[in-house]
């Protein structure tokens, strides 16, 4: 009727075709340096980051940390901001940073949880500095990480520049990405996390930025 034509005729130009994008759940175990030098703001930042991706979410959310002499769960995989509230609460910074342990554990918190599509996110102002295995912090750190895509868990590594050399060296062994930063704000956080988790979530490839 509008072509004022005799019958209805349908070429190729006037089909459109929609397709809807398929949303691909991310689960996220935050791994947070709770050393002496994370006290204050950088501390605060990692926490809020926790809460915020709650807050902001379909999935579920874990908080690993690593201080003294080990890693510790702090809050297992959870739906619920009160129980992240109270375990967040209990992280007090200070000590050493055995990184590599704190790995293992977030590893191990991954493998025996109900979780889809695993993705740990790394959060230091520092380098490792209390071994697991050897006495040799920094190569314990790199045989814990190579641990990581043996699992199945994506990385993504949110680092200060003073250490770029060393955690590129773990990105890459635990074949994850690596986000340099002037410092451990909040917006930096949140800003990196959100995108790298768009991209995840609705099944993209991120092209990786360094």
């Amino acid at each position: 009727m509008l072509r004022n034509q005799s019958r209805l005729t349908i070429a190729k130009e006037d089909l459109f075709v929609y397709r809807k994008r398929s949303y691909v759940p991310v689960d996220i175990c935050l791994l947070i340096d709770a050393s002496g030098s994370m006290v204050g703001e950088k501390s605060q930042a990692a926490c809020y980051l926790a809460e915020h991706l709650l807050l902001t979410g379909k999935e579920k959310v874990a908080a690993v940390t690593f201080q003294e002499m080990r890693g510790e769960i702090v809050v297992p995989f959870t739906r619920h901001q009160q129980e992240m509230i109270r375990g967040l609460k209990r992280i007090r910074p200070g000590g050493m940073t055995p990184l590599a342990d704190g790995i293992v554990t977030a590893v191990d918190l991954v493998s025996s949880s109900r979780v889809h599509n695993p993705t740990l996110v790394l959060i230091t102002d520092g380098l490792p500095n209390y071994p697991l295995w050897s006495f040799d912090a920094q190569k314990d750190a790199l045989e814990a990480a190579a641990r990581i895509p043996k699992n199945k868990i994506k990385l993504i590594c949110i680092g200060v520049e003073a250490n770029r050399n060393y955690l590129e060296r773990l990105a890459d062994v635990a074949q994850g990405k690596l986000f340099v930063v002037d410092d451990l704000t909040r917006d930096n956080l949140i800003n990196i996390v959100k995108h790298e988790k768009r991209l995840m979530n609705l099944g993209e490839k991120a092209k990786v930025n360094v």
